[in-house]
């Protein structure tokens, strides 16, 4: 409290204002994260970093002319898996579809140099045995994938016409990458992994909300409906509004809520939809933001998607959607992309997530970064395989076939645990603590200052700054340490002020409420009083002068307005113009009335009623209405010799004439206000 007592002193002897106290925040926010970059940079000093980069090119040929297909690394070497064409020539044997390379680096220059098979596993006598009755009973095998998979290598051939028509060829390998040749029906040993690591649910009766506009009830937070043309979804279970923050056209306007056929699921703060509406070929995918009630449209998610760690978000083949808002998405991802594999760097820094297509046996290689909570631009090619000091070698397979196949040697944090386990153990505080969990603590922190950073903030907002703030200590206890005291005392503001300036935020947000509520309700006067003024069919000056009146009450409503806090000022501007211009047209529109020759009539008839009433009443209580409607008649008259004098008519014998009668009814008012005073 003492803390928080110091803060909210401080800001109030700067001015105490939410605006005050959030630019203090934003300079706290500024000063963390150039802690937390210092930080970084002494983690990256103690256990090194190792960036994603294309460190060499290189060519790889085949005795024959052929289409490459894939890769796999056994330790340092290399299988290289291709398709051959070879016509009327003679059976089809290993060599025309394997070749064995390794990669050699030598003063920073890379090459892959051809290894033999003879006395290799490609020469083991029951695979050579199994590989050449396959091509001799089926004339349309060619290879189409091979990858490793735990211990196991894999070598997948189509048979037939059909997708999942394959032979599978299947090696065991030990832990000194001895590869052992084990049968051809590895297909039921091939376990892909699953494209979605939640469930998909589907939306139920108990879900249903009647009323005008029917929906289904998600979790008390969205309401979904595809029903009288649209798919719209809200944030409000109120079944008689159809308006919402979402909505989007579909082909059959007249189904009802149980036609089309959805499904959810709820990942953190994300919720997903899969809306597919009758009679449509297509599913629909949203993405529902529970935090910004913010929806986005997003197909690519039908294949495959994987949530992010820490709960970060979602991936999916080309692109992220952060749980905050932001999200990413690559317009040249290939169609029909599925999970292949996932790989974690050893510091938990990087993860890498690998798509394939199995038909064009295309990679998509996609690395996201636990701290910066990017993802990088993703890698594509038609062959793929990580080493185990974390080197990738990747290649995009050329149209036509060819004996030479160019092949990038990528570096990548992506080695194996044991690779990284060889690595020298760092006794330092910052390697007691290691390097995992400061990669984690510090994600959290540029998560604190990009929650200080948003420039839209709302109540959520700022509860989820505080909430997490605060957890920072108890989930890294190393963060009270002395050795990082200023950035611990840093934290300590941040949490303080973050209380404070939610404290604040909840005034204005009440202050903004207000403004919101008066700027709509002045548009909505704006729109009634436009409507109502249909002066083509006005007969009687007092009808003019009436709606003079009501512009120029209206107008001063919104200068009113001007001063209250947080209201869009601009809107009032804009609204303070379109009454400008309906004004001038009335007021046009007033002076062309008043050149006819009846045009006074009206007013003359007024004035003799008023005369005869203030004759019959002897009371002056009587006479008090009187005197009211005899002072609207001057507020009317004198507006009208304003707008007379304003205007330009070309005819000023008319002008004249027009404003002689103006002050020949004032004159007579005044002697019926006199009257009345008497």
């Amino acid at each position: 409290m003492a803390d928080k007592d110091s803060v909210t002193n401080q800001a109030v002897a700067e001015g105490g204002s939410y605006e005050l106290i959030q630019r203090r925040l934003t300079s706290l926010g500024n000063d963390l994260q150039t802690q937390i970059k210092q930080l970084n940079e002494t983690r990256m000093d103690t256990f090194g970093a190792t960036d994603m980069h294309v460190q060499a090119r290189v060519r790889v040929r085949t005795e024959h002319n052929c289409v490459a297909r894939d890769i796999a690394a056994i330790g340092d070497t290399l299988l290289f898996g291709y398709n051959v064409f070879l016509g009327l020539k003679r059976n089809i044997t290993v060599a025309d579809v394997f070749s064995l390379h390794q990669l050699k680096a030598e003063n920073g220059e890379f090459e892959i140099v051809d290894f033999p098979q003879q006395g290799s596993f490609l020469d083991d006598a029951d695979f050579v045995r199994d590989f050449e009755e396959l091509y001799t009973y089926y004339k349309k095998t060619y290879l189409t994938h091979v990858y490793r998979q735990g211990s196991k290598l894999f070598a997948v051939f189509r048979i037939g016409e059909r997708v999942d028509d394959i032979r599978v060829f299947q090696w065991a390998i030990d832990v000194n990458h001895q590869v052992t040749y084990i049968d051809n029906r590895g297909e039921r040993e091939v376990k892909q992994p699953d494209n979605f690591d939640f469930e998909w649910r589907k939306v139920s009766r108990e879900q249903q909300e009647q009323g005008k506009h029917p929906h289904f009830n998600l979790f008390d937070t969205l309401f979904v409906e595809a029903t009288g043309g649209t798919i719209t979804l809200k944030v409000e279970n109120n079944t008689e509004d159809g308006e919402g923050i979402y909505s989007e056209p579909v082909d059959d306007e007249h189904q009802s809520l149980d036609d089309a056929d959805i499904q959810y699921a709820k990942v953190g703060e994300l919720i997903l939809l899969k809306i597919k509406p009758y009679r449509e070929e297509q599913a629909r995918h949203l993405i529902f933001n529970c935090k910004t009630q913010q929806v986005l449209r997003q197909d690519a998610i039908a294949h495959a998607c994987i949530q992010l760690p820490e709960d970060h978000g979602i991936i999916f083949p080309g692109g992220y959607y952060l749980q905050n808002g932001e999200h990413k998405s690559f317009e040249d991802n290939a169609e029909d992309l599925q999970l292949h594999r996932i790989a974690k760097s050893p510091n938990g820094e990087d993860f890498l997530y690998i798509f394939y297509e199995p038909n064009e046996g295309q990679y998509a290689l996609f690395g996201y970064n636990l701290i910066t909570r990017t993802l990088q631009n993703p890698i594509y090619g038609h062959g793929q395989s990580l080493y185990n000091d974390g080197r990738a070698v990747v290649f995009s397979a050329e149209s036509e076939p060819s004996r030479v196949h160019a092949m990038q040697i990528w570096q990548t944090p992506f080695c194996t645990d044991e690779h990284a386990s060889s690595q020298p153990v760092d006794n330092s505080f910052f390697g007691k603590i290691g390097n995992p969990e400061l990669v984690r603590g510090i994600s959290d922190l540029y998560g604190v200052v990009k929650l200080i950073a948003v420039k839209a903030p709302t109540t959520r907002h700022f509860n989820d700054l505080v909430k997490e703030s605060q957890q920072l200590f108890d989930k890294y206890h190393w963060l009270t340490d002395e050795n990082l005291s200023a950035l611990h005392e840093l934290l300590k503001q941040v949490v303080t002020t973050s209380e404070l300036v939610l404290d604040e935020f909840e005034k204005v947000a009440s202050i903004q409420e207000n403004a919101n509520r008066t700027l709509t309700a002045a548009e909505e006067k704006r729109q009634s009083i436009f409507s109502s003024l249909n002066f083509e069919s006005f007969n009687q000056a007092t009808q003019f002068v009436d709606a003079l009146t009501e512009l120029g009450q209206f107008k001063g409503e919104l200068i009113s307005h001007t001063s209250l806090k947080y209201i869009d000022v601009e809107a009032l501007d804009n609204m303070e113009q379109s009454v400008d211009e309906w004004t001038l047209k009335i007021s046009q529109a007033t002076a062309d009335f008043l050149q006819q020759e009846q045009a006074f009539e009206p007013y003359q008839d007024k004035i003799d009623t008023l005369s005869t009433a203030i004759e019959a009443n002897e009371s002056i209580t009587a006479l008090k209405p009187i005197r009211e409607e005899i002072e609207q008649l001057v507020q009317g008259l004198e507006l009208l010799n304003r707008t007379m004098l304003s205007l330009d008519i070309e005819d000023s014998r008319q002008r004249t004439r027009i404003l002689e009668d103006i002050s020949s009814i004032f004159s007579q008012v005044n002697r019926v206000k006199a009257n009345a005073d008497l």
